[in-house]
């Protein structure tokens, strides 16, 4: 959150979950409390960088992935690529990644 502009944006993929994702799935009230718990602390530190903070459910779904490649290939988002690993490394991808230092994405090149 830190390197983002004040009043930029952070949509999260691997959480955790927020309250409004649960609003928008029509979730009962006990579940949004319990999803508000768990986001407070994020909410809190995004809410300190004056930026927004929300999560992203992600579903197999072929419309999500053409619009996420729309707004990489337009520029709207922009991807930190940390390492690029060919297929052949993916042992040394894993190892890196379980270390917990990536400044970014971790990409395995199949091609």
């Amino acid at each position: 959150m830190k390197i983002l502009k004040r009043g930029g944006k952070i949509i999260s993929l691997a959480g955790p979950p927020d309250y409004e994702l649960a609003s928008d799935m029509n979730l009962s009230p006990v579940i949004k409390g319990v999803m508000y718990l768990i986001s407070y602390k994020v909410k809190n530190m995004a809410k300190k960088y004056d930026v927004h903070y929300s999560f992203l459910f992600m579903k197999a779904s072929g419309n999500q992935l053409e619009e996420l490649t729309f707004l990489i290939e337009s520029g709207k988002i922009i991807p930190i690529i940390d390492k690029i690993f060919p297929f052949n490394e993916t042992k040394e991808a894993l190892d890196y990644v379980k270390k917990g230092h990536t400044k970014g994405k971790v990409v395995i090149k199949v091609i």
